[in-house]
C-alpha cells in the first residue's frame, strides 16, 4: 500500500512550504448514567413502606372471619392503588410490576375465599403472591448488587391440605368492630373538641358535621353477641348532640360543657363493655 500522506508532506516541506495545521475537535466524554439504585432510591423507599403496610393488612385479613372480610379487602385495594401510582425509573419497572402482581393475586385470593370458590383457586392465587413477592425482592437485591436468592414468602390461606375453618369468637368480632369504629370515632373526637373550643360560634356548622359522623358510626354493624353494649355509644353521641343543640338555643356554655361531660360516662360504659367481652 502507498503511504500518500507522508510523501505529500515531504514534497511540501521541500518546496519551502509549511505543514498545514489540522484542527481536531476535542473528544467529549459521555456523561455517566446514574446507577439504578440511585435513580430508584425514592421508589425503593416508598415501595418498601407500602410492602410493610401490605404485609400488616394481609395478616389482619388472614385472621378475619369470612363474613367480615370486605373492609379488609378494601384496605388491600387501597394499598395496591398507592403502589400502582408510584413513579418508577425504567430500571426498576420490573420490581414494581412484581409487587403489584403480588397484590393483585392476594386480593383475588381473598375475593375467591369470600365467594367460597374452590380451594384450588384460592391456593393458586396465594402461591402467586409468594412467587411475585420473591421476584420483587430479587429485583431489589439485583439493583443493590446482591446475589443471594430472596426467601419465598409464605402465603396466607394457602396450604396443600385446607385448614379447618376458623371459628370467630365474640372477642374476635368485638375487636374487629372496635377497629372499624376507630376511624370515625377519631374524627368525632377532633370535631367535638373544635366545637367546644369555638363556642358559641362553632355550634351551627359543628352540629351538622357531628351529625354526619354520628351516622357513619351508626352504620358500622355491631356483632350480635355484644347485646346492648353498643347502645352506650349511641346514647353518648345522642346526648352530646342534644347538649350542643341546647347551646344553639341559648343554654349557657358552662351548662353545655357539663352536659357533654356527663354524656361521656355512657361512652366509658361502652368501652368497658367491649373490654369485658371474654
Amino acid at each position: 500500500m502507498f503511504r500518500l500522506v507522508p510523501l505529500l508532506l515531504v514534497l511540501v516541506t521541500a518546496c519551502g512550504g509549511s505543514v498545514p495545521t489540522v484542527a481536531v475537535a476535542p473528544t467529549v466524554a459521555p456523561q455517566p448514567t446514574p446507577a439504578c439504585p440511585d435513580r430508584a432510591a425514592e421508589f425503593i423507599r416508598l415501595s418498601q413502606d407500602l410492602r410493610e403496610q401490605w404485609d400488616d393488612a394481609l395478616t389482619l385479613a388472614d385472621s378475619t372471619p369470612r363474613g367480615s372480610l370486605p373492609p379488609q379487602i378494601a384496605d388491600l385495594q387501597r394499598i395496591r392503588r398507592e403502589t400502582e401510582d408510584l413513579e418508577v425509573p425504567d430500571c426498576a419497572a420490573e420490581a414494581k410490576e412484581h409487587l403489584v402482581g403480588a397484590m393483585d393475586a392476594g386480593i383475588d385470593g381473598f375475593i375467591a375465599f369470600l365467594g367460597q370458590e374452590d380451594q384450588s383457586i384460592i391456593d393458586a392465587n396465594f402461591r402467586t403472591v409468594g412467587t411475585e413477592l420473591a421476584a420483587y425482592q430479587n429485583e431489589l437485591d439485583s439493583m443493590a448488587g446482591l446475589t443471594a436468592p430472596a426467601p419465598v414468602v409464605s402465603s396466607p390461606r394457602s396450604t396443600s391440605t385446607p385448614a379447618p375453618p376458623k371459628i370467630a369468637t365474640c372477642k374476635d368480632e368485638a375487636e374487629l368492630y372496635e377497629l372499624r369504629l376507630s376511624g370515625p370515632l377519631s374524627r368525632w373526637d377532633v370535631k367535638l373538641q373544635q366545637v367546644l373550643n369555638g363556642l358559641p360560634d362553632s355550634l351551627s356548622s359543628g352540629i351538622s358535621e357531628l351529625g354526619q359522623i354520628q351516622r357513619d358510626i351508626t352504620a358500622v354493624e355491631a356483632p350480635l353477641c355484644l347485646g346492648d353494649v353498643p347502645d352506650g355509644l349511641s346514647g353518648y353521641m345522642q346526648d352530646t348532640v342534644s347538649a350542643l343543640i341546647g347551646g344553639s338555643e341559648g343554654v349557657p356554655e358552662d351548662a353545655v360543657r357539663s352536659q357533654v361531660d356527663e354524656a361521656s360516662a355512657k361512652r366509658d360504659a361502652f368501652q368497658s363493655g367491649l373490654d369485658a367481652v371474654p
